[in-house]
């Protein structure tokens, strides 16, 4: 006679307090009898959400597995859908009457939207083809949202400094209030950071306008970071952090970088010869130029490929010089040609240029003729 045994699972919530919303228990969608070798499998509550979440790194969980049969079950596998999802056993063999525990942690891999994550469990209590499946679900919400989440500060000048917004927007069910700005790494920034009001027109008279307006708060901030006049020439970057009264999200961190161009220039930024012949002469201006003060000076120039001679022409004093090389290809070269020109200049935004230098010879390969062979005539 065949003996029969009930096994199901119940789903345990451990969030931490104040984190996310209640758990919701679903109504049982799964109950599956069947028939084994020796005995019989009842899963109940296969399916959990656990509402709304928002900051955490993590979720853990446990589901609690009893064998309410008599005979030993063992767990052979327990496979995840995806890997921001991690399922382990304390053992494998869950004896009659004994519960055991399936340790869940899930890390949410999207920002926000939704989440669904399947755990599949598969025992020698099952057919082969049978995979007992259990689903917890999420919904992500973003509590602080920030436009535009990068940051990148365009056409800035050497001296001129420069100014973006950003705009940030927070959950209005939940009184957040951003407290201040302040940079964690990189470059320096200040930083003016202000609520944004809407007018609301509640109908009270005034002596001016007849009406009397009332100001009213849209959980939106504006952030207006200015970058300083004497940030160095060149790629910068800083990371921002936002502090805030919200235990649920206390921090935002978010990228700023930018270039801040320098007032001297090189055109071209790089000196190409294209594709040359041995013996070949060949010729390329590079314009250095300075806006605002034409106080310019070029103190040297040198480079590293020894075929590239220089002349230096001054257009107008201490703002626009030309640069005319001359690359003369050695008769016995093949393949690249490369190094730099080097220029250093009186500009403390630009002390130096390093201009590249590209060029190709190609290889021509030398065929030795095959002697003929001459015919036996005996």
């Amino acid at each position: 006679m065949t003996a029969w045994m009930t096994l199901f699972f119940i789903l345990v919530a451990s969030p931490t307090p104040g984190l996310i919303s209640p758990p919701v228990e679903s109504e049982t969608i799964l109950s599956i009898n069947k028939e084994m070798t020796d005995g019989m499998i009842a899963l109940d509550h296969t399916r959990f959400d656990f509402g709304k979440i928002y900051h955490q790194d993590s979720l853990s969980h446990d589901f609690l597995i009893k064998n309410t049969g008599n005979s030993t079950i063992h767990i052979t596998d327990i496979k995840t859908d995806c890997g921001c999802t991690a399922a382990v056993v304390d053992s494998s063999a869950i004896n009659p009457g004994e519960t055991l525990a399936i340790h869940v942690n899930l890390k949410p891999d999207i920002q926000e939207g939704q989440i669904e994550k399947k755990v599949s469990v598969y025992t020698d209590a099952a057919k082969p083809d049978d995979i007992f499946e259990l689903t917890v679900t999420a919904e992500k919400q973003t509590l602080i949202k920030i436009y535009p989440s990068h940051v990148y500060f365009k056409n800035v000048h050497f001296g001129e400094g420069g100014e973006e917004t950003v705009h940030i927007k927070t959950a209005e069910d939940h009184n957040i209030h951003i407290m201040n700005a302040e940079v964690i790494e990189g470059d320096a920034l200040e930083f003016t950071l202000t609520p944004v009001f809407e007018t609301e027109n509640i109908g009270n008279e005034t002596e001016d306008s007849g009406l009397k307006d009332d100001l009213k708060t849209i959980n939106e901030w504006k952030l207006v970071m200015h970058l300083p006049k004497e940030t160095p020439a060149g790629r910068f970057f800083s990371k921002v952090k936002l502090s805030t009264n919200s235990p649920l999200q206390p921090e935002v961190v978010f990228p700023v970088y930018g270039v801040v161009r320098s007032q001297v220039s090189a055109r071209p930024t790089q000196a190409y010869f294209g594709t040359l012949s041995p013996g070949e002469v060949k010729n390329l201006d590079i314009k250095i130029s300075k806006t605002g003060d034409p106080t310019l000076k070029i103190l040297s120039i040198t480079s590293t490929v020894d075929a590239i001679t220089w002349e230096q022409e001054t257009v107008e004093d201490g703002a626009v010089y030309n640069l005319k090389l001359t690359l003369t290809v050695p008769n016995d070269h093949a393949g690249r040609i490369s190094g730099t020109i080097d220029i250093t200049t009186s500009d403390p935004t630009q002390p130096e240029i390093s201009i590249p230098v590209f060029g190709y010879v190609p290889v021509v390969e030398r065929v030795t003729p095959i002697p003929e062979l001459k015919k036996r005539t005996d």
